[in-house]
This record gives C-alpha cells, structure tokens and sequence, in this order.
C-alpha cells in the first residue's frame, strides 16, 4: 500500500542525481506507525482493549508488531528502496508508542514487547542481507540507560545492536 500521490515523482530521477552527487542515498522507512495501511487495512493495526483500531492522543494508527504480515510488508518496501538503489535501509519506528500498556492495548502475554520488536529487527536483517545493503533503526536515546523506557517502546538496545549495522539515538 502507498500513497496515492507519493511526494517524489521520479525516484530513479532522485536516485541517479544522487550518484551523480557522490551523495550517500538512505531511505528512512517508518515501520510501525503507519496511518495509511491501517486505514484499508484495519486488522493490521494495533487494537484497544475493546477490539477498535487503537489511535494515540494525536490520532496516529500503527501496524501491531506481533503481526508477522507486517513484517513481511515492511520487508517488502526494504527489498523495493534497496532495489532502487538505496545503499543504506533506515528504519524508524521499530517500537511501539510510548502509551501502548496492557490497560490501553491488545498485547501478546506470551511474549514482551522487547522480545517481538528484538526478533523483528533480527528477521528484517537477515531478509536483507542478500540486498547487500546497510540496515540502520533509529531508537529512542533513553532505552541506552533505562529499562523502563525499553520496556515501555519494546526497544532492546544491546538486543537490536546484534543485528542492525548502525544505530541512531534520537
């Protein structure tokens, strides 16, 4: 699923400018929040308690990480930037929002947050590797020292660092 009318037009355009340049080409892809598929899609987001699309206080909706179809979606659009020439995949929003609780949201009790997103950035690492790409995620900076914030976005930091080339503490 992509915008109707995406931002750039010509991307092989931007792409080979970029070479021209000698500019380092990295695609910044956001994983889970993600309002646009959610909105056709709504068994792929996140639910509330009561089974609803869960939205936060500003109204985004995002992808349920437990989902392995998301995965396979996020991987899909990786596969696709790498393939248009993209040197590094720069994933953002590996994680949960920050207001996603066992009181507000559906979560899997078989396994923690931490534990899901771990092994997704684990899956979408090696689904790239043949892409012969650099795969980077931005994290929250205060997973580095503080379990509870770990805990709370599902963001392992020494977990996520075992897979990812690179690591960008926001």
């Amino acid at each position: 699923c992509v915008l109707s009318n995406p931002p750039i037009e010509d991307i092989n355009r931007v792409i080979t400018r970029l070479y021209e340049e000698d500019i380092y080409p990295i695609a910044r892809i956001v994983a889970f929040k993600d309002s646009v598929i959610t909105k056709t899609e709504p068994e792929r987001a996140v639910k509330d308690k009561t089974g609803r699309v869960y939205k936060t206080a500003s109204g985004d909706k995002w992808l349920d990480p437990y989902n392995k179809d998301n995965w396979a979606y996020l991987l899909e659009i990786g596969k696709a930037a790498a393939k248009l020439g993209f040197k590094e995949i720069q994933f953002d929003y590996i994680r949960f929002h920050e207001s996603m609780n066992a009181e507000r949201v559906q979560l899997d009790d078989q396994i923690s947050k931490t534990e899901i997103i771990s092994q997704f950035t684990k899956y979408i690492c090696e689904n790239l590797k043949d892409a012969k790409v650099f795969v980077s995620a931005d994290v929250f900076g205060t997973i580095i020292l503080s379990n509870i914030d770990a805990e709370t976005v599902g963001q392992d930091f020494g977990e996520m660092s075992k897979y990812l080339d690179y690591i960008c503490p926001m």
